[in-house]
Parts: C-alpha cells; structure tokens; sequence
C-alpha cells in the first residue's frame, strides 16, 4: 500500500491532538502515552477506528492506510 502524503488540513487537525507528538507530511509520530494506550485497548480486541475514535481522534483525517498500520509489537 502507497501512504499518500498529508495535506495541510489534515497535518493543521491532527497537529492539534495532544495524541500527536510529531507530524510531517509524510508520517504521524504519537505519544508514548498514547502508543501504551493504543496497545492495552489493541489487545483488548478492539479495532484501531475503534480506539482511535474512543481517543477523540478522527480517524478519517488519519486516513486508512495509516490508521490499520498502526500495531502493537
């Protein structure tokens, strides 16, 4: 799958996420906090659209590619 750049919208809405710790055209970088959280709920059998959206975040300004590439390792 192709990551299709941000466009300045979507980097000015998820720059405004507390979630968001770094944020460049081309990759999202979240918290620690919110990667432990992510995984917790991850393991808890619950969707990334799920999680993400429990967290205030928009996962349609995320975008799909970037929203089902995000995993617990």
């Amino acid at each position: 799958m192709v990551v299709s750049k941000l466009t300045e919208d979507q980097i000015e809405i998820l720059s405004n996420y507390s979630q968001v710790a770094r944020i460049t055209d081309n990759t999202v970088v979240f918290t620690q906090t919110f990667k432990r959280h992510f995984c917790e709920e991850y393991i808890k059998g619950k969707t990334p659209r799920a999680i993400l959206k429990e967290s205030v975040i928009d996962p349609d300004v995320l975008g799909a590619t970037r929203m089902y590439s995000l995993r617990c390792l």
